[in-house]
């Protein structure tokens, strides 16, 4: 309890208000003290947050394409496990190594491993190793990978207007 003598009158109230209702006393301090973070005024829980790998001093960004042949969602531990060892060998990067590899245009043929929670994810192709030999940390992934799937049924409906009607039926 001592987060509440920190506290303003309002502040103390609302506090209180929290717990009356029978919420967690931790609960009540975080969601207290995260509106007390800010940067130039405003609140940090109002602020876009993204998950990156800043990089210092990069003279170009090279990228290249890299086609996602399969997306699976993970457990966030499972995500967490992979994000912080992913040089250890993986059974899901190992059930679909046949799905990675680089062809001939130089693209990159890929497996998309998302968090099912928090979205963030990985974007491996392993070359055949059983771990994420090539990988890039994609924030928002399962944002990104819905809403292609979602685009991609649209077109599919607009094409094949007999083919919506039972994808449709089944969503």
């Amino acid at each position: 309890m001592s987060v509440v003598t920190n506290l303003s009158d309002d502040d103390r109230t609302a506090f209180f208000s929290f717990l009356s209702k029978g919420c967690d006393t931790n609960v009540a301090a975080m969601l207290l003290k995260s509106k007390n973070y800010t940067n130039g005024g405003i609140p940090m829980n109002e602020k876009l947050v993204i998950n990156a790998n800043l990089l210092r001093k990069e003279p170009e960004f090279g990228t290249r394409v890299c086609v996602v042949e399969k997306a699976e969602a993970v457990t966030h531990d499972k995500f967490e496990r992979l994000k912080r060892h992913p040089m250890w060998d993986n059974d899901l990067i190992t059930e679909n190594t046949d799905l990675m590899f680089c062809d001939i245009n130089n693209e990159y043929h890929c497996l998309l491993i998302y968090d099912e929670d928090q979205g963030d994810g990985l974007l491996i192709e392993s070359e055949g190793a059983p771990y994420a030999r090539y990988a890039q940390y994609i924030p928002n992934a399962k944002l990104l990978y819905e809403n292609h799937m979602q685009t991609h049924l649209q077109e599919m409906k607009f094409y094949c207007p007999l083919i919506s009607l039972s994808i449709t039926h089944f969503l």
